[in-house]
């Protein structure tokens, strides 16, 4: 039998990634996915769902260094949306990361 993890793990690790920025939410289907996605998905099946704001955005930006001060890390990542059209939307993001040890 395989085990799935607890949401809060594949959140946690997300985040963590810096990948969380980019999903709005996740979810996991256990046992009965076959009726909804085929005979793929009898064991479950993990959904994650891509921010779909249609209206403005955020940029962040982080920056540290190791604890024996032998390095340093920076990230800087951005969301933005756009209304587009009756009802339609661009969602757009990116991420740009650098490790730099000393």
């Amino acid at each position: 039998m395989i085990e799935l993890p607890e949401i809060e793990t594949i959140r946690r690790d997300l985040e963590r990634d810096c990948v969380g920025k980019k999903i709005k939410s996740v979810e996991v289907l256990r046992d009965g996915a076959s009726a909804q996605y085929g005979s793929d998905a009898i064991a479950g099946v993990i959904n994650f769902n891509l921010n779909d704001n249609s209206e403005g955005g955020f940029l962040e930006y982080r920056y540290g260094q190791y604890g024996e001060g032998d390095g340093e890390q920076s990230y800087l990542m951005g969301n933005y949306g756009l209304p587009m059209g009756d009802g339609g939307f661009f969602n757009t993001s990116f991420e740009y990361g650098s490790h730099c040890f000393l």
